[in-house]
């Protein structure tokens, strides 16, 4: 390889890892792991070869690492090259870890941003947004008051983020009209809000979002209504449209699919009145564990994580400790991406049965 500089490195990278699907393997996606291994590898040999590695090579390094979900291994990456980070750099970790909910890493490294004499801009305010976790409609009005002081236009995205976070559909509406009517189409407020309205258990007004949007119903379609049954625990709903889902031929059902329905046994045995109410749903619920087992999808945590919380709040469950302990196996074993909070749930929830 001849030499090359680092604008040339950096094109080399993009075009060598450009449009690859990375996630959880399988339906034509890469494996994380070993996607990120071959990435720095590529870097490796770059520098082996001589190549200029600057700036613009490792935010393109960082930039990828933070799309597959991996911006800490980004951070690594930036302090073990030593370059110094120029006005993308913050930028890019900061929109990996607003996509990974890290609302305190944001704020800080936009805090480092401004000691470096760059102002957060809309950018760094609408990843602010994305990191907090529904509902936080304190958190996202002081978040707007906070870039309207600084003289900064909401954009689009300002709108979105800003309506996914509302407490309930009203306030959400409210917020619409009075700030960003003018950004939003109704169909994309449509859009914005079916996340508060799903969370809320708002299950005529999903139905009739739903019922507005063009082509034939979806899986996702299917999959959404069904959470907002989940969020009442409404366990015959959700199984009900597992029916649907199979007889009208939409796709197979998704681990997004069985998780829900494991969420609704969850909600519902925590508002069962007699044991015999908690055995019954328990009993659904390890039916579609096992059913969703058996099938070939793509696992996702929820699918362990939610049964584990049945049994954690249910506690006439027979060998609860056994059950929890076996769950938390197979999670291992499937090789998931489990965040270090429910890693401290599940140490708990063992230590207390």
């Amino acid at each position: 390889m001849n030499k090359w500089s680092d604008l040339h490195a950096a094109r080399h990278l993009v075009r060598t890892f450009k449009g690859m699907q990375v996630g959880r393997k399988g339906k034509g996606r890469e494996d994380v792991r070993a996607m990120t291994t071959k990435l720095l590898n590529e870097l490796d040999t770059l520098k082996a070869s001589r190549c200029e590695v600057g700036c613009r090579s490792v935010n393109t390094v960082m930039n990828l690492l933070c799309r597959w979900g991996q911006p800490r291994m980004a951070v690594r990456v930036m302090k073990e090259e030593k370059v110094p980070p120029d006005h993308l750099t913050h930028l890019i970790l900061i929109k990996g870890f607003g996509a990974m909910k890290d609302p305190d890493t944001v704020r800080s490294l936009m805090r480092e941003r401004e000691r470096c004499g760059l102002p957060p801009d809309i950018i760094c305010y609408n990843a602010l947004l994305k990191a907090h976790r529904r509902p936080a409609e304190e958190q996202m009005r002081g978040v707007l008051k906070e870039l309207l002081s600084k003289n900064l236009t909401p954009t689009g995205i300002t709108a979105r983020e800003s309506l996914k976070l509302c407490n309930t559909s009203q306030s959400a509406r409210k917020l619409y009209e009075l700030n960003f009517k003018e950004l939003l189409t109704a169909e994309e407020y449509n859009q914005a809000v079916l996340v508060t309205h799903t969370a809320s258990g708002d299950v005529e007004s999903v139905r009739n979002i739903l019922k507005k949007l063009k082509g034939p119903p979806t899986l996702i379609n299917y999959n959404i209504l069904m959470n907002a049954h989940a969020e009442k625990g409404d366990v015959v709903a959700c199984l009900d449209l597992l029916r649907k889902i199979q007889q009208n031929k939409v796709g197979h059902p998704s681990a997004v699919t069985y998780s829900t329905i494991l969420k609704a046994c969850c909600v519902s045995a925590s508002a069962a009145q007699t044991l015999a109410e908690t055995e019954k749903i328990t009993a659904h619920a390890e039916r579609i564990f096992e059913e969703a087992l058996e099938s070939r999808i793509t696992r996702n945590q929820h699918l362990y994580t939610n049964l584990m919380q049945l049994y954690a709040k249910t506690p006439k469950t027979p060998n609860k400790k056994r059950k929890i302990e076996l769950l938390t196996y197979l999670l291992r074993k499937a090789s998931l991406n489990i965040s270090q909070p429910f890693k401290d749930w599940m140490a708990q929830a063992i230590k207390k049965c």
